[in-house]
């Protein structure tokens, strides 16, 4: 296991990775919950809100010698985190709620498009979040009137994969090689994906008690991680699915930091499988 080689932190520091040392490469203050999201051409991108600033945020671009503000979007009341994904064109896609009403929108250089006139949420949603595939298709995933929907952006329009009923918590997503979602709640720690237009178990619950912290990836064998916060102590936990059954790995984060937890776990693999790790 390695550490993540580029990383986001609440004081917003880029870190890269030579070896066993960390090393600075730049970095700004006063930004609430970076996003970054890391180009095929080197160039890596972080969007997060101004500090303080409830309608303010910033996307910049770190091209391997210094970080610039590329864009300062123009929002009037942000009501959620802003969320970043890379589109085909490995150019930002961004997403956010204002006054109510989502917003999915592509950073064309210049600045942000909308990807379609219509919405691809009605007002009333919760927990609003995007992400995209491997190919640079967005999907966006919200909870409507107690029911979970996952909607996938094709031929210029939103179209429904999936919705579930029941309020199952806060969630997670990644994808597996085939650009296909999964979807890690945190109310009963389940692991689902979508099949007939529903959304399915993957396997049994992957812990019995209930958890602050969590992650899921999933590895370039299609092999499912779920990184979570112990009940018991708050110690970061690492497993991956065989079979029906989850398997425990060594704790991420116990050979730097024994007998203590760690918050925002993020996990990535590399195109050898090696796998990066992060929290705070």
């Amino acid at each position: 296991m390695r550490k993540l080689s580029f990383l986001a932190l609440f004081s917003f520091v880029i870190l890269q990775s030579f070896g066993q040392v960390w090393k600075p490469m730049d970095s700004k203050n006063s930004i609430t919950d970076p996003k970054i999201a890391a180009a095929d051409d080197g160039n890596v991108y972080i969007v997060g809100r101004i500090h303080g600033k409830t309608a303010s945020a910033v996307l910049y671009k770190y091209d391997g010698n210094a970080l610039s503000t590329i864009y300062t979007p123009d929002f009037t009341k942000i009501h959620n985190d802003v969320a970043i994904g890379l589109g085909a064109n490995q150019l930002p896609i961004i997403a956010y709620s204002e006054n109510g009403v989502a917003m999915v929108k592509q950073f064309d250089g210049k600045t942000l498009v909308d990807l379609s006139s219509e919405s691809p949420a009605p007002k009333g949603f919760n927990y609003f979040k995007m992400a995209t595939d491997k190919a640079g298709t967005p999907y966006v995933f919200y909870y409507h009137s107690s029911v979970f929907y996952v909607k996938k952006f094709e031929n210029g329009s939103w179209s429904q994969l999936a919705e579930s009923k029941g309020f199952m918590g806060d969630y997670r997503i990644a994808f597996n090689s085939r650009n296909e979602p999964y979807i890690a709640f945190k109310d009963k720690r389940f692991v689902k994906r979508i099949e007939g237009g529903t959304l399915v178990d993957v396997a049994p619950t992957y812990y019995k008690s209930s958890t602050s912290e969590f992650n899921i990836a999933i590895d370039n064998n299609d092999v499912i991680y779920i990184c979570y916060s112990a009940f018991e102590n708050g110690v970061l936990k690492l497993v991956k699915l065989e079979g029906q059954e989850w398997k425990p790995l060594p704790d991420p984060t116990s050979a730097d930091y024994p007998n203590k937890g760690g918050e925002l776990p993020v996990m990535a693999f590399d195109s050898n499988n090696n796998m990066y790790f992060s929290c705070s």
